[in-house]
């Protein structure tokens, strides 16, 4: 296929009837610069910018032959990204895999552009996406479905234990409860099980908080845990400790605790002194957050309130537009509603919070992302923070709630997998990238035209 057909309706079609989707309604002009590009509208009835094509659309994916060809390689490498999510979550009715695979395959480098063969692109890369979309192009994303949720029992198979600590005064305590509601209120909306610690009355002789939460622990077989802590936290330069009712809990501690459970964890820390729980906690295949980036920023933490409004389902926390928020994109959120929060009150930022889920025990902070999109690494031989915690939902969109537990974890095994392949490409002979990329493409492929087979 010549460059010439990839940009015009005509190119487009036969790129698109290859996957076997209808066309019909979007007509195609020329005419907008590229400065144009740089966001996406949500709003189903404006105009969609790419690569110097304005692309107006009205329900149906197709292209009418009202077409310029405009040399794409004039695009930005944000109009690519910002087209490619829409083009893909939108209008395939793709959502979460979807928009993340077009990022790690389409999102190509400004330097690079010139040198581009254009013939082997479109099929090396296109055809791989739109052979995905096939596969799934039938479901569509949440809120247009008019599904009830979840197809089969309503559970997530997650468990959340909520640790509210010691509120020192009666402030404090009433919103530390309050946030702990936020909690419970969350896990009902997700189908998660929720437990809480801390809030009622303590029985005299009876176990400490402190015990009840290593008692939890011990007996809990839920395949994914996350543990939420709602309270401060101090550091006297020997111990950095969580403040319970009764006895506190070291970071140490609650690591050694921890080491029980085999299954999928995460720790949210939303304590003041929490930084340095990444320390202690970090695991490969294990997600850790904190409030602070270490043990020496010891006021009261905003970002606890911040991230549990967006964990329930925020809509302007949804950074990726795919119906559902993931602790990566609460941690964004949480991270950017504080950032305000200072600035608006002329104050000093006294909490700067990290996430870790690369097992390096360094973390990462919220400004090191570019959307979901991490820019760095917390140092030259780590991979980059936020993989694993972009997977992780609570309240979960229409269409991800058709997956069963296996089926999702295979996916989202199979999109790191991308993502690994897609950072080592530089390094990677062309042949071997792409003869390593095809199969991992065709096993997602099949994995959704599987939950599509299973869901009518």
């Amino acid at each position: 296929m010549q460059y010439s057909d990839f940009v015009t309706a005509s190119g487009w079609s036969k790129l698109l009837s290859r996957s076997g989707l209808r066309l019909s309604q979007i007509s195609i002009v020329a005419g907008l610069d590229r400065e144009n590009f740089s966001s996406i509208p949500k709003d189903r009835t404006s105009n969609v910018v790419s690569g110097g094509l304005p692309i107006r659309h009205s329900g149906h994916l197709g292209f009418s032959n009202q077409v310029a060809a405009p040399d794409i390689r004039q695009a930005t490498p944000n109009a690519w990204e910002n087209f490619i999510r829409f083009f893909l979550r939108r209008k395939l009715g793709l959502c979460h895999t979807f928009g993340k695979l077009s990022e790690f395959l389409l999102h190509l480098d400004s330097s690079s552009y010139e040198s581009l063969d254009m013939e082997r692109l479109p099929l090396r890369l296109l055809l791989g996406i739109l052979l995905l979309g096939c596969a799934c192009s039938t479901c569509v994303t949440a809120g247009e479905t008019g599904s009830s949720g979840d197809l089969s029992t309503g559970k997530s198979g997650l468990k959340i234990i909520v640790i509210v600590g010691s509120g020192g005064t009666q402030t404090f305590a009433e919103e530390f409860a309050k946030a702990a509601g936020l909690w419970k209120a969350a896990a009902e909306k997700g189908g998660g099980e929720c437990e809480l610690i801390g809030l009622d009355a303590p029985a005299d002789g009876g176990p400490s908080d402190a015990e009840k939460l290593r008692n939890s622990l011990a007996v809990t077989t839920s395949s994914e845990l996350w543990i939420v802590l709602i309270g401060h936290g101090t550091f006297d330069q020997r111990e950095i400790r969580f403040n319970m009712r009764g006895p506190d809990i070291t970071d140490r501690e609650l690591s050694s605790w921890l080491d029980t459970y085999s299954g999928r964890l995460a720790v949210i820390n939303t304590a003041s002194a929490s930084g340095s729980f990444i320390r202690s906690l970090s695991r490969e295949n294990r997600i850790v957050i904190t409030a602070t980036k270490n043990e020496g920023e010891q006021n009261y933490t905003r970002f606890g309130r911040f991230f549990v409004e967006a964990i329930a389902g925020a809509e302007s926390a949804d950074v990726d537009n795919d119906g559902q928020v993931s602790l990566l994109e609460a941690f964004l959120f949480a991270s950017g509603r504080v950032v305000a929060f200072y600035k608006d009150e002329s104050r000093i930022a006294t909490e700067h919070a990290l996430i870790d889920d690369n097992g390096d025990r360094l973390g990462s902070r919220a400004e090191w992302f570019q959307g979901i999109t991490p820019t760095q690494a917390p140092s030259p031989k780590s991979q980059p923070d936020g993989d694993l915690a972009s997977q992780k939902v609570l309240v979960k969109s229409d269409f991800e709630r058709r997956f069963t537990e296996k089926q999702r974890h295979n996916r989202d095994r199979l999109e790191r997998d991308v993502l690994a392949l897609r950072r080592a490409k530089a390094d990677t002979p062309e042949a071997d990238y792409y003869k390593k990329l095809e199969p991992l493409l065709l096993e997602l492929a099949r994995l959704y035209e599987s939950v599509k087979g299973d869901h009518p």
